[in-house]
């Protein structure tokens, strides 16, 4: 039996306004380095292996996932994207799952 998986990953990082503290501690580090830098913010990386067919099956489910539990809308943006298929093949006795 062949099933289909798809690797999503979810780039989740603070809206425009919102205060992100840690990322100016570092963008003021950096300055004081000598690094041309002017701004710098934290994000989050976030994946998941997703037992589907296509990649629309994939970034819906992603979605919804996103906007029920992972991301929270009033500080974050957030986007979704297909990086890997993978294909995994498991065999059985008897052909059966």
């Amino acid at each position: 039996m062949v099933i289909f998986v798809k690797k999503v990953r979810i780039l989740q990082k603070l809206k425009p306004g919102i205060l992100d503290p840690e990322g100016s501690q570092i963008n003021m580090t950096l300055e004081r380095m000598g690094y041309p830098i002017t701004d710098f913010h934290i994000g989050r990386e976030m994946t998941m292996e997703i037992n589907v067919d296509t990649d629309e099956e994939a970034l819906k489910i992603a979605n919804d996932a996103c906007q029920k539990i992972l991301i929270n809308p009033i500080i974050h943006d957030y986007e979704i994207e297909v990086v890997q298929d993978i294909i995994d093949t498991i065999w059985c006795k008897d052909d059966t799952l």
